[in-house]
């Protein structure tokens, strides 16, 4: 009878886990083969976008004026923004200037 009640597992509070695995999948870095895959999808994309303009002349010149105006778009939008710092700047220097000096 002792071998019976030896063999009963006695239930705990605390779930204990059995060990972990181990998986490490080395990683590595080939700069080579990275330009080499990045400069064919530039020219794959390149020669596909040229087969486009072909079919449709009217679509270059479209997308030649969306970049242009783009491109004005955001040069006007810096300067918007830079201008905006530099008054900021001056009136924040001229409240320094007229809290230290008066």
């Amino acid at each position: 009878m002792l071998n019976q009640f030896v063999m009963i597992k006695i239930p705990s509070l605390v779930k204990l886990n059995g060990p972990k695995s181990f998986e490490f999948r080395p990683r590595f870095y080939n700069e080579e083969e990275l330009t080499k895959k990045e400069r064919l999808a530039r020219i794959q994309k390149e020669i596909a976008l040229e087969e486009h303009y072909k079919k449709n002349p009217e679509a270059k010149l479209r997308d030649e004026m969306q970049s242009n105006w783009q491109r004005k778009h955001v040069k006007e939008s810096v300067n918007t923004s830079n201008r905006t710092i530099l008054i900021i700047a001056a009136v924040l220097g001229l409240l320094a200037y007229l809290y230290l000096y008066l």
